[in-house]
């Protein structure tokens, strides 16, 4: 009783903005006592989407990572978990938002409104980790290596549903072409961010904190995609 836990509400409720939630107890992550409570809400969906991105990206000590929306709330951790991970990290956004997320830790930054995908350095990237993904996959192909990993994290459902029906039909050689949509351990990875967290190795990129009554306004301003990495809800406010 009174222990203070995180959980994917999303199987329960489709997502929830409450101060209580009724959840399965096998759902709950007991949360860390060093990290606060503002940076435990950031881990059920983006960090937990980017936990399960990098896992499929394969990230090694020196890879070459290119991270396409870069700024979000998914791409500010998988910026920060490539970087963890000892990658080289290449993030594409747009250059309003650059100076933020070189702060993150990005080695260079790609404004992808001036450069496409295909003008990127070919044979150059030993995964793509792309969680803005409105167009198709398979123009990340050339920037890949022969073996290198593309990985669906955000962006259109409809492009999720046919890459992972269709994946393998992506790239060339070795290449893989992956997708979030694959079945994956939820509570597990939810405990592997929360432990970088408490181990200093991640530092969720918090915007802001709003009130519940503030849930709206944010809401829009996610939409307008103006959110440099992550708002969170404090009922308390």
């Amino acid at each position: 009783m009174g222990d203070a836990v995180v959980a994917d509400v999303r199987k329960s409720f489709g997502g929830a903005f409450g101060e209580y939630a009724v959840v399965r107890a096998a759902h709950l992550v007991k949360k860390p006592a060093c990290v606060s409570f503002g940076q435990a809400a950031t881990v059920p969906i983006s960090g937990l989407a980017a936990m399960m991105g990098g896992l499929l990206c394969e990230i090694k000590p020196g890879d070459r990572v290119l991270v396409n929306g870069a700024s979000g709330g998914v791409g500010s951790f998988g910026v920060k978990l490539a970087k963890a991970l000892g990658a080289h990290v290449t993030a594409m956004c747009s250059a309003e938002k650059a100076d933020v997320v070189k702060s993150w830790g990005a080695d260079e930054v790609v404004d992808y409104k001036t450069t496409s995908a295909e003008e990127l350095q070919g044979n150059g990237y030993d995964a793509v980790f792309d969680a803005a993904c409105f167009e198709s996959p398979s123009r990340f192909e050339g920037v890949l290596k022969d073996n290198g990993r593309y990985v669906l994290v955000g962006g259109s459902f409809y492009r999720m549903l046919r890459l992972k029906a269709f994946g393998r039909w992506y790239g060339r050689g070795a290449q893989q072409f992956k997708t979030l949509t694959q079945e994956v351990e939820v509570t597990a990875n939810i405990e592997r961010v929360l432990e970088m967290i408490a181990r200093g190795q991640i530092e969720p990129a918090i915007q802001r904190a709003v009130s519940l009554a503030e849930v709206p306004s944010a809401i829009q301003s996610l939409e307008r995609r103006t959110v440099v990495g992550k708002i969170v809800v404090n009922n308390q406010m």
